[in-house]
Formats: C-alpha cells, structure tokens, sequence
C-alpha cells in the first residue's frame, strides 16, 4: 500500500509571511484573543474597515495621530502625497487608543508586548482587505503635545507582476535611456533620491525588474514590500535601539559567496546601512538603493 506526503497549495503572501516569522506561535494566540473577545473583535473590525479604506483609496499610508488634549483624535491617510482628513475616521481619544492596543496584539516582530504611547515603537501588522493580502509597516513616535503619532505603510503583499514600467512612472526617453546606461554597465550604483512619497521605491523596483534574466539579483529591505520576479528577496528586521550592523556585516559574507551580478538595498539610512552600500559596491556588484534627502547633493551629506 503506498503513501504519499500531504500537499498544500497556499498563497505567495502567506508563504512569505511565514518565511519572515510574521506567523507564529505567539502572533496566533494574540488573533485568538482577539475574534474570541467581543469587545476586542469589534476594535478590531473598525481597524480593518480603516485600512479597507486606505486600500480603495490607494493610499501610501494611514496616521493614527492620538490628541490627549482633547476628546477626539484624528485619522490621517497620505492620499497622492497629500495628507488628508477624512471626516468619519474622526473618533473618540480613547476609542483610538484601544483601536491602536488591539491592532498592536495582532502584530508581529514588535518590541514589546503591548502599545506603549511613552516610546517609538516598529511592528508589522498582516491582515487581508479587500480580497487583497496587506501588510502594515508600523511605526510610532512618541510626541509629547498634542500626543503619539502610528503611522502605517500600506504595503500589497500580492502585487506580484504588477510592477509599473519606467514609462508608466512618466520618465522620459532620455531619462529611460540613462537608466538602461548605468545597469549595462555592471557595475558601480544606482542610488534613488528624493522625499516621502516620491516614488523612489517603485523606481528601483522597476529598474530591477528590467534586468536580464541571466543575472543573479537578490535584495535586502526592512521589509521586503514589492515582490519583483526572478529576484531573491530577504527582509532583516532590526530594532529601533541597539543596531549593531551585525546583520548587516552577515549578509554582506553571504553576497561575497552567492555570485551575485544586481545587489537591491530597501534604504541607506545608518552607519550600517551605508557601510554594507560601500563593501559591496568595491567588489564589483552593481548596487541599487533609496535615500531620504531633497536632492543629489543632499544625498551626500
């Protein structure tokens, strides 16, 4: 009599949810505590229909921006790179707040156990909206007037193949030419410039996409948040405080060994950051990255 191993076919967003460690044994009991409490469930339920939202909208982000000097706070969605307001998802102070401690539970790769207000805080929040799989990259910042702002990346864990061409993001033909210039080259960096919301992201995302399929590409980001085919994807989560550039320094010996042609970095944002932009870049990998900065110039500051 023969056996044969069960399969399961599951979704891309999910496998890579698990490969990040974004489901465990932990970030399960807390959904539990979550459906299986009335009261929690239906904080729960007002924080999905926000993201909903910001999903139809197409929203960058979503700025839960608490107001302790006041009976009401506000929700802020950055819509086409405006911050706007939008007049429902203004609510009671203390109603946001257990809204923020509840989608906090259901989190995963937080530090710490529970939403503190008195200092900056990172998790990712995983649910599916809209018949689409989203993770919310959470970031808090702890403000002492009028009170803390989350703000939370929209992030389409199912966007696979959708990648916008370079056209697409209205660059010109010569820019387009220049762009195809520098990756022909096979070597040196391509460092994306600009501020929030400019588009950097989809850029490098589109350049990469662009690449031959003969050459090897791996990127490194704080998530991974656009999938590109054909490229191996890791995302090195580090904390706020105590960054030691060790997971840095690690994966750039596993670069070394893998022979890599195209290495994608998320941001250049640190010490640590910047020192595995320049390891790579001197042993002739070419290098493609983001900066926050208002120009070229700034960038090197």
């Amino acid at each position: 009599m023969w056996s044969f191993a069960s399969r399961i076919v599951v979704p891309d967003a999910l496998l890579l949810a698990l490969g990040r460690g974004d489901i465990n044994k932990e970030s399960l009991g807390n959904k539990r505590k979550i459906t299986t409490d009335k009261k929690r469930h239906s904080f729960f339920m007002a924080f999905s229909d926000i993201v909903a939202f910001g999903v139809r909208e197409n929203a960058s982000d979503i700025h839960f921006n608490l107001d302790f000097q006041n009976s009401y706070s506000q929700v802020m969605f950055t819509i086409n790179g405006r911050y706007v307001s939008i007049e429902k998802y203004r609510m009671a102070t203390p109603t946001m707040l257990q809204i923020l401690n509840v989608a906090w539970m259901a989190g995963a790769g937080g530090n710490g156990s529970y939403f503190d207000t008195r200092i900056e805080q990172q998790c990712r929040v995983n649910l599916d909206v809209e018949k689409q799989s989203i993770m919310l990259r959470w970031a808090s910042v702890s403000c002492e007037y009028p009170g803390p702002s989350v703000t939370m990346r929209i992030v389409k864990l199912n966007q696979q193949g959708k990648i916008p061409s370079l056209e697409d993001l209205s660059y010109l033909p010569d820019q387009v030419a220049t762009f195809e210039r520098a990756m022909n080259s096979e070597k040196g960096a391509i460092i994306m410039v600009g501020v929030v919301g400019s588009g950097k992201s989809y850029t490098i995302a589109s350049l990469m996409s662009r690449l031959p399929a003969h050459r090897k590409k791996m990127g490194a980001e704080d998530p991974v948040e656009i999938i590109i085919p054909g490229m191996l994807q890791k995302s090195i989560n580090r904390a706020l405080e105590g960054d030691t550039g060790k997971e840095f320094e690690a994966f750039g010996k596993t670069i070394k060994r893998s022979a890599m042609n195209d290495v994608l970095l998320g941001e250049i944002r640190d010490p640590s950051t910047g020192a595995f932009f320049v390891d790579v870049v001197l042993m002739g990998t070419s290098f493609y990255t983001t900066t926050h900065a208002p120009s070229a110039l700034g960038a090197l500051r």
